[in-house]
């Protein structure tokens, strides 16, 4: 019988490391790796709940805070405030959700979260991970579709294509700073990551890739 996608085994918890692959989101300086991100006090419900867009959009005491809770009643209350801090902040536009364009959303940035991260979970989720806490997913979740997706060549030979996806610089996330321009990812064992060059090198390998 499979595990369903929000409750990982202990095995699967440990695997969360390969997901530090997702340090192409800017503000490196503050970076944690998904393991540091997530509670073992806690219930899946909430354990890994700041693991991906969340995380980038958190600040270090909002991280603090959310690691030193113990229980899950706790964490619904910091569940609450953190979007009650950020209801207003929602980016305008096209980028609004759809609930938040009719007027049906209380808090438009929570809404379209909630939106954008269901929509990872369906299209990113995979080796047991829930979309939005993967590589694509918390690109996603914090800048929704790109203006461009295509592919490149990796420089590897016979290595896996890459993923590459295009946005404009004026482009806004949820945690009010721009996207990159370009971010690629690429297929490495069970899961989807951020490319980078040293992924799946061969011992031994002088390319300058």
């Amino acid at each position: 019988m499979s595990r369903p996608l929000h409750c990982l085994s202990t095995r699967g918890v440990v695997c969360l490391s390969l997901l530090v692959f997702v340090a192409g989101v800017a503000g490196a300086a503050r970076k944690r790796e998904p393991l540091d991100l997530v509670n073992v006090h806690l219930s899946p419900t909430y354990s890994q709940w700041m693991v991906g867009a969340a995380g980038e959009m958190a600040t270090e005491d909002e991280i603090q805070q959310f690691l030193a809770l113990t229980e899950d009643a706790a964490a619904e209350r910091f569940v609450e405030q953190f979007w009650k801090t950020r209801q207003d902040d929602a980016p305008a536009g096209e980028k609004t959700s759809v609930r938040a364009m009719v007027g049906l959303a209380e808090n438009p940035m929570r809404d379209l979260y909630e939106e954008r991260s269901l929509e990872a979970d369906k299209r990113f989720s995979e080796a047991g991970y829930l979309g939005r806490r993967t590589a694509r997913g918390t690109i996603y979740v914090l800048f929704g579709e790109p203006e461009e997706s295509d592919y490149e060549v990796n420089p590897q030979p016979g290595g896996e294509p890459i993923i590459a996806w295009h946005y404009d610089r004026k482009h806004r996330g949820l945690d009010g700073r721009k996207a990159e321009r370009l971010y690629r990812f690429i297929r490495h064992r069970d899961l989807t990551v951020t490319y980078r060059p040293s992924i799946g090198r061969r011992p031994g390998d002088r390319s300058r890739f």
